[in-house]
């Protein structure tokens, strides 16, 4: 898979969060083809970012709007202005990256009003409860 992502700049075989799925629902995450779902309630999702956009408001404050990827989907999701400038920038490379906040619809298409943002690798506790070997 890392080849392919190397040489041909997309996933043929299976997508990335594919082999992630079972460490992302131990980490309460849930897929973005559930996110409608839960719409009004706080959700965690991990994803690639398929893309993502910086936007400087009226009051010189940067927002941010990303499409988070995984294996069933896209969803959109918005890092406020408030957020960004508390998280200093959180979204800076392709992921995988865990994503927390308040699911909303809006026009009947839904997006994440992300709360907090984290390398998917710093995740609390990652393997716990898998078998050692």
């Amino acid at each position: 898979m890392r080849n392919e992502l190397t040489y041909l700049h997309m996933h043929l075989s299976d997508h990335p969060l594919q082999l992630l799925r079972g460490e992302a629902e131990r980490a309460g995450c849930i897929p973005t083809c559930a996110v409608t779902a839960h719409a009004g309630r706080e959700v965690r999702l991990a994803g690639l970012v398929a893309a993502s956009r910086r936007h400087r408001g009226a009051h010189g404050r940067v927002m941010q709007f990303v499409t988070l990827e995984d294996e069933s989907g896209l969803v959109e999701a918005l890092v406020s202005s408030a957020v960004y400038a508390a998280l200093g920038d959180p979204i800076r490379n392709p992921g995988p990256v865990m994503l927390t906040g308040r699911v909303v619809i809006d026009r009947g298409h839904p997006h994440v009003d992300v709360a907090q943002v984290q390398p998917f690798y710093r995740r609390a506790r990652p393997f716990a409860g898998l078998p050692r070997g």
